[in-house]
């Protein structure tokens, strides 16, 4: 049986089965954010980021770092130089 930590409210929790880090999963009470550990591995990492857990996230939650900022598209800061410098020469 191996045995897993997991960082919540940042506290280190653990250990626990497999069995209960993935009914804690499907409960929601850890989302694909947590970062997640146990014997071998080098590093804590996100539970998305682990095959034997990633697939137990939604695909939105596994998304959210990604989804939270993205620069915007060329055309509106090409939009936004141009008002900036036609109110100025207007001024």
């Amino acid at each position: 049986m191996s045995t897993w930590y997991y960082c919540r409210n940042g506290q280190q929790n653990g250990p626990v089965s497999l069995d209960e880090l993935k009914g804690l999963i499907a409960r929601g009470e850890l989302d694909g954010s947590t970062f997640v550990w146990q014997v071998g591995m080098s590093e804590w990492v996100k539970v998305r980021r682990h095959p034997q857990l990633a697939g137990l996230v939604s695909t939105s939650s596994a998304l959210s770092d990604a989804a939270a900022w993205r620069p915007p598209p060329k055309r509106s800061i090409r939009r936004t130089l141009l008002e900036v410098i036609g109110s100025k020469l207007s001024n």
